[in-house]
């Protein structure tokens, strides 16, 4: 491609990206009104009006979509399942950034509140890289700002160490993921995604393919905290806030999946319906293995742990393999399904450290044993609790339950068409975690209610902005409720 064609690419691409023109703008703008008028509301106000309208432009251009398309040159690709992805990333920025508005949540700096436009837009880029040197790029770009925003909660010796172990971490694999993408390239001659990198993939060496591939992957399972790359979230999410875990432990994990999305796309072909086979590489077993593996780390590893967020980060892990499921199958089926347990996952995370931070702030509960007799104490919370305990584990009629249900549907239907073994030894884990699941999520509602505590201490607390936050907490929780009764199809 020459200079005036590249030209004619770019040009022709920047229209496409408006919602993200807009995020940069609404950056810009907030930074000088930080010069300015050092105001911390407006600052925070500025950036949710942009990112709601920049979920404007992204609803208006999912409803007019047609045909794929790619962006500079085949850096970026839009798709309607990118786009939709794009919405629940926008969609988990505003419910994060909403608490900030209002005054809820403080932040120690006023950086915290004009980068979540930038956030959302790392997010957004990855999501939609295409190529694997965007790919890399959009990794960086989001996990430094991760680093920036886990590094604004550092109060003591645990929490640096903590956060320095999630940047070094990230470092780590950073390299790794770079170091996989040179071969690739002088495997392939080319960083572009498409044919002519299939072709000589094939042509290479199948241990160096193997190698270079599992280098590039590993990149992406951290960003998503899936096995063997899950090591850094307990200690990252013990020594962090709440408020923070809530978008940190979301939107990287959404854009990761759709980056994994975007990547599968090009390694799969027909076969009676879409089915994850390359003819010198499985990836519908080696996603198989990488989701089972994730799911049952995460659920053992959360059976012996006592303090909340270390329990929690485990349950996320295993929820990473539970997403990781439907794109075993990629099917149209299970995308959907995917598409929907990304929207309940983010509901649930949200509602969840959203009642963490109101009882460690009020109440300073972090561990389980001072969850004993708390139910009583404070009944509204401790329900919408276990409202969304019963969404992470997949009980009727919360919409985890339908969440799940999709999943297990869509892998079932593909076992059925293709009689492939990994389908089922998938089907199989994903039964038996959610089982597993119900036991660390059951003992926190038993130790809210079913053990009677020593004290009769029935003082209710509820100190400055807590009401404002309740409200939230118990909108996420009605909308669980809400999508379990009436689910939506993507």
């Amino acid at each position: 491609m020459n200079i005036a064609e590249s030209l004619q690419s770019i040009q022709s691409s920047l229209p496409s990206l408006s919602s993200e023109w807009l995020l940069v703008f609404t950056f810009l703008f907030a930074f000088i009104l930080d010069v300015f008028f050092k105001k911390e509301k407006i600052i925070a106000s500025i950036s949710a009006l942009g990112i709601i309208a920049s979920l404007c432009i992204l609803i208006i251009q999912t409803i007019i979509h047609q045909t794929d398309y790619t962006l500079f040159s085949n850096f970026y690709k839009i798709s309607k399942v990118v786009l939709q992805f794009k919405i629940l990333l926008s969609v988990s920025s505003i419910i994060a950034i909403i608490p900030y508005v209002l005054g809820i949540f403080k932040a120690k700096n006023k950086e915290f509140y004009y980068l979540f436009p930038l956030l959302l837009l790392s997010a957004n880029l990855l999501s939609m890289s295409d190529h694997l040197l965007s790919i890399f790029l959009g990794v960086e770009f989001l996990s430094i700002l991760s680093y920036l925003y886990i590094a604004y909660e550092i109060k003591s010796k645990s929490s640096a160490e903590s956060s320095s172990k999630y940047i070094l971490y990230g470092a780590f694999t950073s390299a790794v993921m770079l170091y996989g993408i040179s071969w690739l390239y002088g495997l392939t001659g080319t960083l572009h995604l498409g044919n002519e990198f299939l072709a000589n993939l094939s042509k290479a060496p199948q241990g160096l393919v193997a190698m270079s591939i599992i280098m590039f992957v590993a990149g992406i399972l951290f960003k998503i905290s899936a096995a063997p790359f899950h090591y850094y979230s307990p200690d990252v999410y013990e020594g962090s806030a709440p408020s923070t875990l809530a978008f940190i432990s979301t939107i990287p994990k959404i854009a990761g999946i759709a980056l994994m999305y975007n990547v599968l796309t090009h390694f799969h072909f027909n076969y009676f319906g879409s089915y994850l086979v390359w003819p010198n590489f499985s990836w519908e077993k080696a996603i198989a293995l990488i989701s089972i593996a994730t799911m049952f780390i995460g659920n053992l590893s959360a059976l012996s742990q006592k303090n909340l967020k270390r329990i929690f980060a485990y349950s996320s892990i295993s929820h990473t393999g539970f997403l990781m499921m439907s794109l075993v199958v990629f099917s149209d089926t299970g995308i959907n399904s995917l598409l929907y347990y990304s929207l309940i996952y983010l509901l649930s995370n949200f509602a969840l450290f959203f009642i963490l931070h109101y009882w460690e702030s009020n109440f300073n509960i972090t561990s389980l044993s001072q969850l004993i007799g708390f139910g009583k104490q404070q009944p509204w919370t401790s329900s919408m609790m276990i409202v969304v305990l019963a969404s992470l584990t997949g009980l009727p009629p919360i919409a985890g339950f339908i969440a799940k249900f999709f999943v297990f549907g869509a892998i079932f239907q593909q076992y059925q068409v293709s009689s492939s073994p990994w389908l089922l030894y998938v089907l199989i884990a994903g039964v038996l975690n959610t089982v597993i699941a119900l036991f660390y999520y059951f003992n926190i509602a038993r130790h809210l209610f079913l053990i009677k505590s020593e004290t009769n201490n029935e003082e209710k607390v509820l100190l400055g902005n807590s009401v404002s936050l309740v409200i939230i907490i118990s909108i996420l929780s009605l909308l669980l409720i809400v999508l379990g009764l009436q689910p939506i199809s993507f």
